[in-house]
């Protein structure tokens, strides 16, 4: 009987987290609806893309994958058709779980780097990287930027502020070589 209420239990978590992470998907599409890279490539599939590398590391980390899609939504995605109060009220209303919720929220107001407050960006590496949920999509985010079309600029300011800032330990260390590996190029 114990064995099928955990089974019960665990196929509805995996239910909640997947109805989650398709209103998680909408609410980054409605983000960066219109929005392009600077590649010319919609906006939205660099959030896609953080959100495979970061599943690819932390494959049961539904909290990490969420925020992974949601990551630039705040920094970049408010305008005047969907102002920042209304998409916070979208992502609340996308997660499930209210532990999740609040996780995803204290590390996404980390990971949007107001640079008004905080221009120094090995300041505000070192406050994301303070985080444990919100340092392993940075580290997903960097890997992305710096395999996509960076600019030079992009991998000296990435490059030297991970010197001066070191890798949290929650970090996979494959996730780690897979950074390394292409600041090594």
């Amino acid at each position: 009987m114990k064995q099928l209420r955990h089974y019960i239990r665990r196929i509805l978590i995996e239910k909640i987290q997947a109805e989650d992470f398709e209103d998680v998907m909408q609410t980054a599409q409605l983000a960066h609806l219109g929005q392009k890279r600077r590649d010319g490539s919609d906006y939205i599939m660099h959030p896609v893309a953080v959100q495979a590398i970061t599943k690819r590391h932390y494959p049961e980390n539904f909290a990490a994958q969420i925020l992974a899609l949601l990551h630039d939504a705040i920094e970049d995605g408010p305008s005047a058709d969907l102002p920042e109060e209304e998409l916070r009220q979208m992502i609340r209303g996308s997660i499930t779980d209210p532990r999740d919720l609040e996780q995803i929220e204290i590390a996404l107001d980390m990971m949007t780097h107001d640079k008004s407050a905080v221009p120094n960006y090995e300041d505000y590496l070192a406050s994301v990287f303070s985080n444990p949920l919100a340092s392993i999509v940075k580290i997903s985010d960097l890997i992305h930027n710096l395999s996509h079309n960076p600019s030079e600029r992009q991998i000296i300011k990435y490059r030297t502020a991970l010197e001066k800032v070191p890798i949290p330990g929650n970090i996979a260390s494959s996730h780690i070589a897979e950074l390394m590996n292409i600041l090594e190029k």
